[in-house]
This record gives C-alpha cells, structure tokens and sequence, in this order.
C-alpha cells in the first residue's frame, strides 16, 4: 500500500524523533520526489542537514521551505540561525527582517 504525502510525513516525523536518520530522510526525499516544494519536507531535511554538520546544504533546504510557506515562524528562525553559523550575518539581517 501507498502512503499519502502526509501520511509519509508523518512516519518520516516519527523516524526523525526516534533517531532513525536514514529512515526518516528516506522518507522525506520520496516526499521531495513528489512535490519537489513540500514545506515540511524541506525543512525537516534542513533539520538532518543541521545536526551532521552540512550547513550550506541545511540552508538550501530551509529556503526551499520558507518560499513554500513563509508563514511559519520555525522556518525563519531555522534559516537565520544556520545563516549565523554559516557567518552569513548580511543575509541573517536581511531575512530578520524579512521575517
């Protein structure tokens, strides 16, 4: 049986929080296959980008999220945070205040 995009994120959710990596970034990219601008998707894979070290690749991910939904505070702050460690401070600026 099929997962429903949600359904796929969910199950990706539950494999991030359970420290199952592989698994869960396996799941977020069959998402990605199929709707290459999922918000949560993008930023969730941000998420595993961020804790092993692929900053530039986190930032890519949080991007893609924000133009997909700009309305969620999480993405924004994600995406500022990893400009900072990146010493991107300009762009950090721009998008706070953007944000």
């Amino acid at each position: 049986m099929e997962l429903t995009l949600e359904a796929a994120l969910q199950k990706g959710i539950d494999a991030h929080r359970a420290g199952k990596i592989i698994e869960a970034k396996s799941l977020y990219t069959e998402i990605l296959n199929a709707q290459p601008k999922h918000p949560h998707a993008n930023y969730n894979m941000g998420l595993i980008a961020v804790s092993v070290g692929k900053m530039r690749e986190a930032l890519l991910f949080f991007k893609l999220a924000l133009n997909s939904n700009p309305s969620i505070s999480q993405f924004w702050v994600s995406y500022i945070e990893t400009s900072i460690k990146l010493d991107q401070i300009t762009d950090a600026e721009v998008m706070l205040d953007q944000a």
